[in-house]
């Protein structure tokens, strides 16, 4: 027999509880891709998601596989084996009024402006391109002397930074800082600086005024982007695959696989904790929420201002973390044939492998979307809206 404060609980979360029963009736169902055969339950209760494919032309199923998100959601990015950036419409899986061709070799980094009004792409050879997405034009291009593994904007859209690799010469990675020019008509983007440590990830400050850096061993540096000036330095001692500051500066968090360290690197770098998660991989996002008080990895959310730091639960999201159900950040994650989320919490909705998603296909989650890129170079975009409201 319930007591009578329990009683009053369930009066009170009546909603949510009746909300999240639903949600795992729905996750124990499963679904198959394409919507004419989408499972009548869902359909029935009004919870299904919206699953959109499209086959994308492309001659080569070997090439090196892009795929990301604008900021807004509005758009997808993939690249195809004549050194082109197709771009589809995330609501139709409909191609864009625009495309980019010109690159000389295959396309490997690709990067949207946090207004969502450009795209950056660097290819094997060393080019780089900046292109608008109103007009379709490219707005800068330089040859630079590395192939491109990765890039990102800064929020104020005054700064790029590359990571790239030399082909000629055996050696690490190469992370430079770019001035990006602020009208079309300067001729070149330009080096600010470049770290002279092998650094594989990398990310910006919230307010653009740091970037922070790590290699595949551990080591991290935080440099300011005006002056290049070291701040801060230290040695996670593990192989780092993401990278987040908080919205204060004060904090780094480092992940590598379902290993994450977050350090305190306001004055002298020191490890406040360790946290294990399991069935993560590699792939998965992280960030540090607007508060500073939440971190969150793929779908897995932690209070880091608690002591000591603990995994987030609750019926009730916090409005903090509410901005991630509509992005550019997200609470879903893909991992082991199944997209999870953080509210509700758990496995939430089963891909069938059948269609080309298999536990290695590449990703991207935004708000309530996660968009794959098959092998046979079909887009599946999933909406899990219906399952998160």
């Amino acid at each position: 027999m319930l007591t009578s404060e329990a009683l009053d609980f369930v009066r009170q979360n009546r909603d949510v509880i009746e909300r999240s029963a639903l949600h795992v009736y729905c996750s124990a169902l499963g679904f198959a891709i394409g919507g004419a055969s989408l499972l009548g339950h869902h359909r029935d209760i009004h919870l299904c998601p919206k699953v959109l494919s499209k086959r994308r032309v492309c001659h080569d199923s070997k090439i090196a596989s892009i795929l990301e998100i604008s900021p807004d959601g509005q758009l997808i990015a993939t690249v195809t084996s004549d050194f082109a950036i197709e771009l589809w419409e995330s609501s139709t899986g409909e191609p864009f009024k625009h495309s980019f061709p010109g690159h000389k070799a295959n396309i490997t980094a690709l990067a949207f402006s946090f207004d969502s009004r450009s795209v950056a792409s660097g290819s094997k050879d060393g080019q780089l391109r900046l292109w608008s997405l109103a007009t379709g034009l490219q707005i800068h291009s330089i040859e630079h002397d590395d192939a491109f593994t990765d890039m990102k904007f800064s929020p104020c859209g005054s700064h790029l930074f590359t990571i790239s690799r030399d082909g000629k010469r055996v050696r690490g990675p190469v992370l430079h800082l770019w001035n990006i020019p602020s009208t079309a008509e300067t001729q070149n983007l330009s080096v600010k600086f470049k770290f002279k440590e092998s650094f594989t990830v990398a990310t910006f400050s919230s307010d653009s005024s740091l970037i922070a850096a790590a290699s595949k061993d551990g080591l991290f540096e935080i440099r300011s982007t005006s002056t290049g000036a070291l701040l801060s330095t230290g040695d996670a001692c593990m192989r780092v695959s993401g990278i987040a500051l908080s919205p204060d500066n004060g904090r780094l968090a480092l992940s590598s696989g379902s290993h994450i360290e977050l350090w305190d690197v306001k004055v002298s770098p020191l490890r406040i904790s360790d946290m294990t998660i399991t069935m993560i991989t590699d792939k998965q996002p992280i960030a540090i929420s607007s508060n500073g008080k939440y971190l969150i990895y793929g779908s897995t959310v932690w209070d880091i201002e608690s002591n000591p730091v603990s995994l987030w639960s609750g019926f009730r999201l916090p409005p903090t973390l509410q901005r991630y159900m509509k992005g550019p950040g997200s609470l879903l994650s893909y991992a082991n044939g199944w997209i999870h989320s953080a509210h509700p919490q758990g496995a939430l909705l089963e891909v069938p492998s059948y269609r080309g998603v298999h536990p290695g296909t590449l990703w991207r989650a935004h708000g309530s979307k996660v968009v794959f890129s098959t092998e046979s170079n079909e887009l599946i975009i999933v909406d899990c809206s219906g399952l998160l409201s």
